[in-house]
């Protein structure tokens, strides 16, 4: 299990012309799949680590850095009004597993992590 952190992300609504920003707003985050918003997540705060369900966002609409575990992208709805945008985490996130020592195929310039054979252009 990994805590992904969500790190002073902006309520940006791209729906709207020109794109809206929920300034001061309580909401909370859901999972994306949830798309009637029933079941809102568990977030971890990072300054004081208490356990929320609802975050507010600052005057400049930003959130606070919070974690949530086994996600790497969640909806935040505003409270109260259909205002939601997605959030995805600021932590990089692995790619898939390759083989060990799988550097790639040869190309022009000789094999990949083989100083011997590559040729700079």
């Amino acid at each position: 299990m990994v805590n992904y952190t969500y790190s002073k992300l902006p309520t940006i609504n791209f729906n709207t012309t020109p794109a809206s920003i929920a300034r001061s707003a309580t909401g909370s985050v859901y999972a994306i799949g949830d798309t009637t918003y029933t079941t809102p997540l568990n977030m971890t705060l990072v300054v004081g680590g208490s356990v929320v369900t609802s975050i507010s966002s600052d005057a400049n609409g930003l959130l606070p850095d919070f974690t949530l575990l086994d996600r790497t992208s969640c909806v935040w709805k505003q409270t109260g009004v259909s205002f939601a945008t997605v959030l995805t985490t600021s932590d990089p996130v692995p790619g898939p597993q390759g083989n060990p020592g799988d550097v790639g195929a040869p190309g022009a310039q000789g094999v990949p992590g083989d100083v011997s054979t590559w040729q700079p252009k």
